[in-house]
């Protein structure tokens, strides 16, 4: 029985599925690096929000101290740095069940090699609670 040629076919069937995981892999690395920096953009948004609520009082709407939270979220999300993420500025909404402040933002990463299985974006969302205090 000859045996040439056994691992030249073994390597063509073999060698695409190890690309595509490698491909997958990459893709999801860059959204979870952008995932961790959504969430570290949300986190910061709601320190600056307990931080005026405790400053300005608890009677302070919440709308009035997310007014000023885009810049600090601009600064701990960049998506000129972070692979094109198309991203969604926060949004801060009262739950008065609950009495806190739910920030709320979103990205869509561009896939490269997911287009492969027919998936151009990965969207991600982030958020965060601050708890108000009592009035």
């Amino acid at each position: 029985m000859d045996n040439r040629g056994v691992v030249a076919i073994i390597t063509a069937i073999v060698l695409p599925v190890f690309l595509l995981l490698g491909a997958m892999g990459l893709d999801l690395a860059r959204g979870y690096i952008v995932k961790q920096r959504l969430q570290t953009g949300a986190d910061a948004v709601g320190s600056l929000v307990a931080a005026q609520m405790r400053t300005l009082g608890a009677d302070t709407p919440p709308d009035a101290t997310c007014a000023h939270s885009g810049q600090i979220f601009a600064a701990n999300f960049n998506p000129n740095t972070l692979f094109h993420a198309a991203v969604t500025p926060p949004a801060c909404v009262y739950d008065p069940a609950l009495k806190q402040v739910v920030i709320t933002t979103a990205a869509s990463v561009p896939l490269v090699f997911g287009a492969l299985l027919h998936r151009d974006t990965l969207r991600l969302v982030a958020r965060a609670y601050v708890a108000l205090p009592p009035a």
